[in-house]
């Protein structure tokens, strides 16, 4: 593991948040995914770990249109069937294509009031679209079509792409 991967874990609080660059604050992308999957849960509403992982990419995006910034600092990939964060994939892929269920590990979350309405819109709008249908929104984005199979999706080419598009049509 590299050093500041080390330094980025052991920043980690018991709130799911991380300080970042310039004293900005992001969310641990586990604590986030638990927080969607209890979003879901709510609206009864299944979530696979496929689902969840476009869900991440999407509030990722609409972070940086929204509050220019991150909503976690974990590095998105390109994988087969679109984006993906490895932490959470691992984290729920004992699941394999069944719904998820809330970790009670990681219910100690903090989300500000105004990260939670971003974060609520995204849900309502993926919540209507099926997982496929994700897969293939993502992979007709610039973000995953310009990046390399298996290689990391830039949080550049994330934040440019949201800056000027807004695949789910949300306004944010």
């Amino acid at each position: 593991m590299k050093i500041l991967e080390l330094f980025i874990k052991s920043c980690y609080t018991t709130h799911g948040r991380i300080h970042g660059k310039k004293g900005e604050v992001s969310m641990n992308a586990i604590s986030l995914s638990n927080y969607v999957i209890i979003q879901f849960e709510n609206k009864g509403v299944p979530i696979t770990n496929l689902k969840l992982q476009k869900v991440i990419y999407y509030i990722q995006g609409y972070f940086y249109r929204q509050f220019n910034r991150p909503a976690f600092l974990e590095e998105i990939y390109n994988w087969q069937y679109g984006p993906v964060v490895p932490e959470v994939y691992y984290e729920y892929n004992t699941n394999g294509s069944s719904a998820l269920k809330p970790q009670l590990s990681c219910t100690d979350f903090s989300i500000e009031e105004c990260e939670k309405k971003l974060v609520y819109s995204i849900v309502e709008k993926c919540s209507d679209i099926s997982t496929s249908n994700l897969v293939s929104m993502t992979h007709s984005e610039n973000p995953w079509k310009n990046s390399n199979p298996g290689g990391i999706i830039s949080k550049k080419s994330i934040e440019l792409f949201f800056k000027f598009n807004d695949p789910l049509r949300i306004k944010a």
